[in-house]
């Protein structure tokens, strides 16, 4: 990732991020607060490898060990949890602490009581829908306790910003900063059909990526089953799934793949493993349509990436969803959660309408660069990092 453009800040931080050490998104931030001149440590609340801190400027630190899950009940476990990140963190003298999600990597900043604490919510998985539902007995507790004991919230769009108000004290400012894509890199690629030659895929199938995780969440299942309508219609469509951390949910994986035999839709379907995001434009590029159709988000900044690129992308009609951005049959179609004849039919509507794909890949084009370019939106974060600081006593 690129160094940002913004002049040198006032004063480098000293910054402790609890993260996915693994996770682009996690990547990203870290790479662009070292360019910066920030000093930042990293501890992970899931287990990494070499190969998954690869994209990590060298300039990061890496705790040697990760968080472990927080328990309740075996409270004896999450305690020396806490103390042990404690004792990681306090030598460090930080300026803030920046969790990233709102889930137990952030219960665990909040326990251990550092100082300032920033936390990101970023939607799906740590706050579904608009109203807030704990998911488990630790949310229920936990979730309130780090957002009351947080100095900045930051959220992945308006409306869970407002999902969160009530949560947050009133003097706890929350600012609206998402992850951001870098706008210049992801844009149309002049060979789009080089990556079809390459996986197979014929040059004239109407292809439709689905780009997400390959978890339970992302209603794989419905896309899979929306498939044999869109054939009828259409036979020369084609489905590209990107198996992206497919390996966490094996069983899940094992029962998509028996839905797409039992289907016999095998021959439409092209899959591929996880893939690095510096690929991901030429994805983009060499799809008709993309297909995101959760059932809780955020701001996906896959649909982003889709959006920057000019692919027209077909989502969730969710309450989630900032209505500017996802503004159907403006910038995005929306359809039913979970219903696959209402996919099938807005897939078959621009595999028959160039000219829809062409207008809502246009206007995307536009509110992606408007409202998620990556420098942006770091450079918003860290305006925020500087207020935090400089109002800390």
């Amino acid at each position: 990732m690129t160094a940002s453009r913004a002049a040198a800040p006032a004063r480098p931080l000293r910054i402790a991020g609890i993260a996915d050490a693994t996770s682009v998104h996690t990547h990203k931030w870290a790479n662009y607060v070292a360019a910066r001149g920030h000093r930042l440590h990293l501890v992970s609340y899931r287990p990494y490898d070499a190969a998954g801190t690869a994209g990590l400027d060298p300039r990061v630190s890496v705790a040697d060990w990760t968080l472990p899950d927080l328990y309740l009940k075996r409270f004896w476990l999450t305690l020396r949890a806490v103390r042990r990140l404690r004792a990681e963190l306090l030598p460090l003298r930080l300026d803030l602490t920046h969790a990233h999600f709102l889930g137990p990597g952030a219960w665990y900043a909040a326990l251990a009581r550092t100082r300032p604490l920033v936390v990101s919510v970023m939607g799906g998985g740590d706050v579904r829908g608009t109203q807030w539902r704990p998911q488990s007995a630790a949310d229920r507790l936990l979730t309130p306790f780090t957002l009351r004991r947080s100095a900045l919230v930051t959220c992945w769009s308006r409306n869970l910003a407002g999902a969160v108000r009530r949560l947050v004290p009133r003097s706890t400012p929350i600012e609206v900063v998402v992850g951001g894509i870098d706008t210049q890199r992801f844009k149309r690629c002049p060979d789009a059909q080089r990556l079809r030659r390459r996986l197979g895929i014929d040059g004239d199938a109407f292809v439709i990526l689905s780009p997400r995780l390959f978890w339970p969440l992302q209603n794989i299942e419905t896309i899979v089953s929306a498939m044999p309508r869109v054939l009828a219609a259409e036979p020369r469509a084609r489905l590209l799934l990107v198996k992206y951390r497919a390996s966490q949910f094996p069983e899940h994986e094992a029962r998509i793949d028996r839905l797409i035999d039992r289907l016999g839709i095998r021959s439409a379907v092209c899959a591929v493993p996880q893939i690095a995001n510096e690929e991901m434009p030429e994805y983009y590029s060499a799809a008709d349509c993309t297909v995101s159709v959760p059932g809780t988000d955020g701001t996906p900044m896959t649909v982003m990436e889709s959006l920057a690129v000019e692919t027209p992308v077909i989502v969730s009609d969710l309450p989630d969803y900032d209505g500017d951005i996802f503004a159907d049959g403006e910038t995005v179609i929306r359809v039913q959660v979970g219903d696959a004849a209402s996919l099938a039919a807005a897939i078959t509507r621009l595999a028959r309408d160039a000219g829809l794909g062409r207008a809502l890949g246009a206007r995307g084009r536009q509110v992606a660069v408007a409202r998620a370019d990556y420098h942006g939106e770091m450079g918003r974060l860290e305006a925020a990092y500087a207020r935090l600081t400089e109002a800390a006593p």
